[in-house]
């Protein structure tokens, strides 16, 4: 078999009319098992190349049946690009899993010429859309202060009536439960007030 891809040669004007390799980038940062199996497809994948290759080469005048030999043959090459791309894509970092998608045009390599310039893209593509991405419905906001705050003032003066404790919560009573407050001994106090003596009762012997 290798003697007849041999005998097979590229078209000048058909340059990415090849078995698309890994870019060097993603394909050092694989692991073993995911290396093996893209070989396996790569070796799938040359056959149809080469007869692609070798139909184009004899072809004098394109036919209607021929062109859709050719597109029948293209598409088989094309998706099984498409599913190499699917077994490295746990490999990518989630940022970059777009570069497994159909619009990242495949060339001579499986992600593209110009890999870097596609990275950069996609990184300020996540950075944007980050950015305007609203929060989801009922996510609570979060603050690392109180949003409304009480003055000095009453503070010092709910903390006077045995209200207010700082910042540490109360322990087992509410705030109202404090008998030790003075606004609860007034309370309690004002409850039990004798009335003042008049000239008008007698005293008791």
């Amino acid at each position: 078999m290798t003697e007849t891809f041999g005998k097979i040669q590229q078209p000048e004007n058909c340059p990415n009319l090849v078995v698309p390799k890994v870019n060097p980038v993603i394909w050092d940062h694989l692991t073993a098992p995911v290396k093996g199996l893209d070989l396996k497809l790569q070796r799938c994948q040359r056959p149809m190349v080469k007869g692609l290759t070798a139909f184009v080469n004899n072809l004098e005048e394109v036919t209607d049946t021929d062109g859709d030999i050719v597109g029948l043959l293209s598409n088989a090459v094309f998706e099984l690009s498409m599913l190499r791309k699917e077994l490295i894509k746990p490999e990518i970092h989630p940022r970059y899993k777009h570069l497994c998608k159909d619009s990242v045009k495949t060339t001579q390599w499986l992600f593209g010429d110009d890999l870097a310039k596609t990275m950069k893209d996609l990184a300020e593509q996540h950075k944007a859309a980050g950015v305007m991405r609203q929060p989801k419905r009922g996510q609570v906001q979060r603050f690392s202060r109180q949003p409304y705050p009480a003055s000095f003032a009453n503070q010092q003066r709910y903390q006077q009536a045995g209200w207010y404790q700082g910042s540490r919560a109360p322990q087992s009573q509410s705030f109202l439960g404090q008998r030790n407050n003075k606004a609860f001994q007034y309370a309690r106090g004002a409850t039990t007030m004798k009335r003042p003596y008049s000239g008008n009762r007698k005293p008791r012997h």
